[in-house]
């Protein structure tokens, strides 16, 4: 699918670009109706005054010839040759055509329009003419404007040619000059638009971008405060800060009550455990059904357990509680302490592998032992749910010039390259999920853990081949060990 233009994105995709554009069509639009009511307003004009002034010499000529009809055709027409000498001016050129078919045209001295000119506008030379105004361009750049009118005298008509060309070019330049003059106005209009729609949209950006930046450690705070903005967005403003406020609210309340929850759970919970296992090691008394029952429930009454301690841990960190002190440690008894427990209670081989050179010696990270324990037992349980028991997991210390890692490797089933960065999501559970038990939060946990105490943590993985997850301490960290 083709992208659109930056310009046309700025244009239509946004309300500044919008408000531009109807701004500038609405200033061309006027621009152009004034200036074609303009011209159309003179034009009218013009013809009114030549119909006007054709009717008076139409009245004048007739009056003075009226009497003369009488007379021999040779009187008549001196008579009405007269009588057009005396209507033709600088202004007005006349002419007649009789009913005999004679034609009393101005002589060059005559008028300010040529008689070869005239001549083409005569009626019984010229088919196309009428008794309609007719403007006639000459190839000298000569504009005439010429009417025909009836007169009361049978026969008779009466044609007065006005030059217009000094007219038409001062039309021209009135029309260039506000062609020019409505350009200048146009641009200028368009740049205080411009700066009036961004000082409008100016509040609207900034409540989007306080909008993106709201997360459950900013929601708190996530009020804005606008200099001198126009009413409505006032208004919108004042809408977003009470609803932040609300949010806020809800928030903290939702995460004290799973704090709460979860807090006030754990008790009864190690509790049951406790008796469990403790039921569970009096093997003389309890027949296989039993023993398989109480086993069940005792794995159920863990899972809970650690579902709810992560859910205090991201309650913690949500409400900017989640407060770690790091210490620098020896991570491999740490490790082998993770691997003789999980290949108990896991009933798989594990193995551990450490590289350690002795350049880096002592051996020690940056990390907090209890927390640091539980990232290990979450990925390792995760490495047992996704992969055969069969399979080995393999956990491994490195330790390099760029810095300390701890990687848990399964053979399992692997990571579809769409999900892998879904798998830190809360909640999110992957395709080849249903077949475990799970909540979805563990590797959530792992990961705030994991960024609490300083590292990063990766995953790669190939379908159908397995994942390794690693923790990364960098050599340049300033609170690492020397």
């Amino acid at each position: 699918m083709k992208r659109p233009s930056p310009w046309r994105q700025h244009l239509l995709g946004s309300i500044e670009g919008q408000l531009q554009l109807a701004t500038g069509a609405v200033l061309l639009v006027g621009f152009s109706i004034a200036s074609l009511g303009t011209l159309w307003v003179t034009r009218q004009n013009l013809l009114r005054d030549l119909d006007a002034d054709t009717s008076s010499i139409n009245r004048s000529i007739t009056g003075e010839v009226r009497d003369s009809l009488a007379s021999p055709p040779l009187e008549r027409n001196r008579r009405l040759l007269q009588a057009r000498e005396r209507q033709t001016n600088w202004k007005h050129t006349v002419w007649l055509e009789l009913a005999d078919g004679t034609d009393l045209l101005p002589s060059h001295s005559e008028g300010s329009v040529p008689p070869e000119v005239i001549w083409q506008l005569v009626g019984r030379h010229n088919p196309a003419a009428s008794n309609q105004p007719r403007q006639i361009e000459l190839a000298d750049g000569t504009t005439v404007l010429s009417l025909r009118q009836d007169t009361p005298i049978p026969g008779l008509k009466i044609g007065v040619a006005q030059n217009i060309t000094a007219f038409s070019r001062a039309i021209n330049q009135q029309v260039f000059l506000l062609a020019f003059t409505w350009g200048g106005a146009l641009l200028l209009s368009l740049q205080v638009t411009s700066v009036l729609v961004k000082r409008i949209v100016k509040p609207l950006r900034q409540l989007g971008a306080a909008a993106a930046e709201v997360n459950s450690e900013t929601l708190p705070q996530s009020q804005i405060l606008l200099q001198d903005p126009p009413q409505e967005v006032e208004e919108l403003a004042g809408a977003y800060n009470a609803l932040m406020a609300r949010l806020a609210d809800a928030w903290r309340q939702q995460q004290q009550f799973v704090g709460s929850v979860s807090h006030e759970l754990r008790t009864p919970l190690t509790i049951i455990s406790g008796y469990l296992q403790r039921t569970l090691r009096r093997e003389g008394h309890l027949t296989p059904e039993q023993r398989q029952d109480l086993g069940i429930a005792a794995e159920e009454t863990d899972r809970m357990k650690r579902l709810l301690g992560d859910l205090l841990t991201l309650s913690r960190s949500d409400c900017s509680r989640l407060e770690l002190v790091r210490q620098p440690i020896d991570p491999l008894p740490l490790l082998q302490e993770v691997v003789a427990q999980s290949c108990q209670t896991l009933a798989r081989p594990i193995t551990l592998e450490h590289h350690w050179p002795a350049i880096h010696q002592p051996r020690q990270i940056l990390a907090c032992p209890d927390q640091l324990k539980q990232v290990l037992l979450n990925l390792i349980e995760n490495a047992h749910k996704y992969s055969p028991n069969a399979a080995p997991i393999e956990v491994s210390l490195e330790r390099n010039a760029e810095g300390s890692s701890i990687s848990v490797q399964d053979h399992g089933d692997g990571i579809l390259p769409d999900e892998l960065p879904l798998i830190f999501d809360r909640f999110y559970r992957g395709s080849n999920s249903h077949r475990q038990s799970g909540s979805g939060l563990g590797l959530s946990v792992v990961q705030l853990l994991v960024e609490a105490m300083g590292a990063t943590i990766t995953v790669k993985s190939q379908p159908g081949q397995g994942s390794c997850f690693s923790m990364h301490w960098l050599a340049n960290d300033r609170h690492s060990p020397a």
